[in-house]
C-alpha cells in the first residue's frame, strides 16, 4: 500500500517558554495518513532538506521496529541481560528469537497447541 503524505508541510516555531528554550531551531509539521488505517499521523522534524514522503516512510519502517520489539516483549521471556553492549543485546534477542522458533517447530511436530499456557496470575484471575 502506498502512503499518502497530506499536502500541509508547514514550519512551525514552538512557542511554549521551554519548549522555545529547547528548540529554537524551526522544524517541519509532517501530516499523513497511515498506509493500512485512515489515521492521520503528525510527525515533527527538524529535517528540512528530506522530502516529506521520505519522513513518513522513515516513521513508518520505525513503527515496524517498534512493533518487532513489543511482540518481541510479549512472546518471549527475556529476564536476563548478558550486558549492555550492541552485541550483547543481539545474542540474548537471537537467542531468545531461536528458541521461540525451536520450541513452535518442536510443538508442531508432536501436534501440541501452538500456544503458550496462561500464567499463574492469569489462572487465579480467570477462576474467580
Amino acid at each position: 500500500m502506498e502512503m499518502q503524505v497530506s499536502i500541509c508541510d508547514p514550519t512551525v516555531i514552538l512557542n511554549g517558554f521551554y519548549l522555545h528554550k529547547s528548540f529554537s531551531v524551526p522544524l517541519r509539521r509532517i501530516k499523513f495518513r497511515g498506509p493500512t488505517t485512515d489515521k492521520r499521523l503528525i510527525v515533527l522534524t527538524n529535517q528540512a532538506t528530506v522530502p516529506a514522503l521520505s519522513i513518513a516512510q522513515f516513521y513508518r519502517w520505525r513503527w515496524q521496529v517498534e512493533l518487532f520489539f513489543k511482540w518481541i516483549e510479549q512472546h518471549l521471556c527475556i529476564k536476563a541481560n548478558f550486558g549492555t553492549s550492541e552485541n550483547a543485546e543481539k545474542t540474548k534477542i537471537w537467542s531468545a528469537v531461536s528458541i521461540h522458533a525451536f520450541v513452535a517447530i518442536v510443538k508442531k511436530r508432536l501436534n501440541l497447541p501452538l500456544t503458550r499456557p496462561p500464567t499463574r496470575n492469569q489462572a487465579t484471575r480467570n477462576s474467580s
